[in-house]
């Protein structure tokens, strides 16, 4: 049941990760390549297989990617949304894992490639968690019975 060809994770810690494995178990996608900023943490999701690939790139990570979930910390995503602009191809879907959404969602709504509607912004919200952190806590079941928030606003394109 292939959805998706590439599917981006930025973050693989406990949300990125488990959302890999997630993706993986499901058969959603042929590649799930993550993005590090440690080359432990790149090796510790191949061999969790949290994902196919692993890089210390986000050109790499995002290039050619269908579907890109920023699992950073908050006051990193708008940043990070704003730096992989140049590297996606038409038509990415790009979503969030984040707690906040008002001034997340405000702000990558402003960029050019977004209003434009050349690539998609979905906000999200994953009611799912755990007191652990990590890669080494990520599972495939974590999202099990959880709810997912979507911020729906006017640049919200139905079909992504």
């Amino acid at each position: 049941m292939k959805i998706f060809e590439k599917v981006a994770i930025i973050g693989v810690g406990l949300i990125g990760g488990s959302l890999g494995l997630a993706i993986r178990s499901a058969g959603l996608s042929r590649q799930v390549i993550g993005l590090t900023r440690h080359k432990k943490t790149l090796n510790l999701a191949k061999r969790y297989k949290a994902v196919t690939d692993a890089t210390l790139e986000l050109e790499k990570a995002v290039r050619d990617a269908d579907l890109i979930i920023v699992a950073v910390p908050v006051f990193r995503i708008i940043k990070t949304v704003k730096n992989m602009m140049p590297y996606l191809k038409q038509g990415a879907i790009i979503t969030d894992v984040g707690s906040v959404k008002g001034l997340v969602v405000k702000e990558i709504e402003k960029i050019p490639r977004i209003r434009k509607k050349e690539v998609y912004f979905i906000g999200g919200h994953p009611m799912a968690g755990s007191e652990k952190s990590g890669i080494f806590s990520a599972r495939k079941d974590l999202f099990k019975g959880s709810f997912c928030f979507l911020a729906k606003t006017v640049f919200t394109d139905q079909r992504a």
